[in-house]
């Protein structure tokens, strides 16, 4: 179906970064496709709203989030292609609150359905069960440029930037979600039964600093961690660009350099950084795969509880001796302890 680009580019927006971003999206969607891997044809969303505890307590110390998952196509589940519906089952399978969103584009509005989804495991294989179809609503568009240009995304396909209009459309204006409180799943592709989640990130770095760890917000590590506790294969690629080559995406695709990232949450309150392994290159899944291997002994998170525990093994270990706060060592046998008799 033709796109109105122009009407979607004429939506008011903060900046264009996340259309920039789709060329280094894309350019990891064509390695992948390249190796053989089928890369997923509709959008995953997550969105994290605060939940409603009865425990007025954890509502305010913990501040519990709901995470909900939105996936968004041009076409109803049913019509999936089989490799598709075999990656969406095979993704959604862990994942709770799932929401499928069909998008239809018209000249001047935009029209969506929404299924909720479950699956089942019918002889060891997930089958998607999605419910009735109920409208979710109508955007409209203002009317845009007649020849808009598309020049800056010129490495992207017109279908791709299309839809990643719509689903930001859909996401802040008809789901309403919070700002900082979405995010989507960048690359999820199948790599023969087990579903891969690449996190593509860009940086302009200068030469002595091309290694420093990136910061993850809240919402990407949390949107990794389930995905990774789903049974995807959870994996960063970031690339690297000279400084002063941002505003030119396609520019920067060429004189930047692909590096494996490793996810690693700090102790405490659950952040996240990457760290950045050697370059990949040529970029691929078994490239990301081997930097990730090689880096697994260095990049083992510390437990948040480390110091608790060992105080607690060593007071299950070790007696105390009375009016003593310190796990002191249990007296020796013929040995006399001061402030003890024999027979005490």
């Amino acid at each position: 179906m033709p796109l109105p680009l122009a009407s979607l580019l004429a939506l008011p927006v903060q900046d264009r970064a996340p259309l920039d971003a789709l060329v280094s999206e894309h350019a990891v969607r064509q390695a992948l496709t390249a190796e053989g891997h089928h890369v997923a044809h509709f959008g995953l969303w997550a969105v994290r709203r605060r939940a409603r505890r009865q425990d007025p307590l954890e509502r305010v110390l913990r501040q519990p989030k709901d995470w909900t998952w939105v996936v968004l196509a041009p076409v109803p589940p049913v019509q999936l292609s089989a490799t598709d519906t075999t990656l969406l089952a095979r993704t959604t399978r862990g994942l709770h609150g799932v929401r499928y969103v069909q998008w239809t584009a018209h000249e001047q509005t935009l029209d969506f359905t929404a299924w909720s989804l479950r699956t089942t495991v019918v002889r060891g294989a997930p089958i998607l069960m999605p419910g009735p179809a109920t409208p979710e609503g109508r955007l409209k568009l203002p009317p845009g440029p007649l020849l808009p240009d598309l020049s800056r995304w010129s490495s992207v396909p017109d279908e791709t930037l299309g839809a990643a209009l719509i689903e930001s459309a859909y996401i802040e204006r008809v789901a309403a979600a919070d700002l900082g409180a979405f995010t989507n799943v960048d690359i999820l592709a199948l790599a023969g039964e087990t579903p891969v989640v690449i996190e593509v990130k860009r940086r302009a770095r200068t030469d002595d600093r091309a290694t420093d760890p990136l910061t993850m917000t809240t919402t990407q590590a949390g949107t990794l961690g389930h995905l990774k506790a789903a049974g995807c294969d959870v994996h960063v690629a970031v690339l690297v660009v000279p400084k002063g080559s941002t505003w030119q995406p396609e520019a920067a695709l060429q004189r930047g350099t692909w590096r494996a990232g490793a996810p690693v949450i700090r102790p405490g309150w659950g952040e996240m950084h990457v760290d950045l392994l050697g370059p990949v290159n040529p970029l691929s899944l078994a490239g990301l795969r081997q930097a990730a291997a090689e880096s697994a002994p260095a990049q083992r998170p510390i437990p948040p509880d480390s110091g608790r525990s060992t105080l607690r093994s060593a007071r299950t270990d070790h007696r105390l001796h009375p009016g003593c706060r310190r796990p002191c060592p249990p007296p020796v046998r013929g040995v006399q302890t001061p402030g003890r008799t024999p027979n005490s």
